[in-house]
C-alpha cells in the first residue's frame, strides 16, 4: 500500500518501514506496527526533506530495511549446500544467494555514506519478506524435500517483498544511487522470482 503525503510525493510508508504481523507462510512471531517516520516527516513542495547527504525518507527507510531483510536471507541460503534436497534448488539458492551479496555491498556503502547507525532498527520485528530467527532455526533441522519446500517458500517472499518496496524506492527517493541500485534489486528480484523452482 502507498501513502501520498502532502507536495505530491508518494512514500511506500508500509512497505519501507512497517512491522506487520508476519505473512504467508513465516513461522516467526508478529509484533505491533510501527508508525514509519517517513509519516511524521515534513515534505517542502513537490519533494519530501532530504538529508544533507541527499537522503530522503524513502532512502533512508529503505536501506535500514533491505540490509537486515537481505542478511538474514543469506542466513537461510547459506544451509542450502548441505541441507537442500534437489538441485535445481541449490542451484536456484546459489544464485540469490550471490544477488544478496552484490546488494549486501551495494547497501552497506550507503549505510555508510547517508550516515546512518549499523544497527538493525527491525531487531525482532516479524515483518514480510523477513526470514526471522524461527525460520532459520526450523530450516537447521530439516534436510531433503522438507528443507526445500521451507526455503523456496520463505525466499519467494522475501523476493517478492524487497521488489515491491525496491520498486517504490526507486521512485520515491531522493539519492540518485540510492535509487539506482533499488530499481536493480528490483529487476534482479523479479527475475530470480520467475526462475523459482
Amino acid at each position: 500500500m502507498k501513502t501520498v503525503l502532502s507536495g505530491g510525493l508518494v512514500l511506500a510508508v508500509t512497505l519501507l518501514t512497517g512491522c506487520s504481523a508476519g505473512h504467508a507462510g513465516h513461522t516467526g512471531h508478529p509484533h505491533p506496527a510501527v508508525e514509519s517516520p517517513a509519516v511524521a516527516s515534513p515534505a517542502v513542495k513537490g519533494s519530501a526533506v532530504a538529508s544533507p547527504a541527499g537522503f530522503n525518507p524513502t532512502d533512508r527507510g529503505w536501506i535500514q530495511l533491505m540490509i537486515p531483510m537481505a542478511e538474514s536471507a543469506t542466513e537461510l541460503l547459506a544451509l542450502a549446500p548441505s541441507h537442500a534436497g534437489r538441485r535445481e534448488v541449490r542451484a536456484w539458492a546459489a544464485a540469490v544467494a550471490e544477488a544478496q551479496r552484490t546488494e549486501l555491498d551495494g547497501l552497506r556503502a550507503l549505510l555508510a555514506r547517508a550516515g546512518l547507525p549499523t544497527t538493525n532498527i527491525h531487531e525482532g520485528h516479524a515483518m514480510p519478506g523477513m526470514v526471522t530467527g524461527a525460520d532459520l532455526g526450523r530450516a537447521a533441522t530439516l534436510k531433503g524435500a522438507a528443507f526445500d519446500a521451507l526455503l523456496v517458500t520463505a525466499l519467494r517472499a522475501h523476493l517478492d517483498q524487497s521488489a515491491k518496496v525496491s520498486a517504490a524506492a526507486s521512485e520515491s527517493g531522493s539519492d540518485p544511487a540510492a535509487r539506482a541500485l533499488a530499481r536493480r534489486i528490483a529487476d534482479v528480484h523479479g527475475t530470480l522470482l520467475s526462475a523459482a523452482p
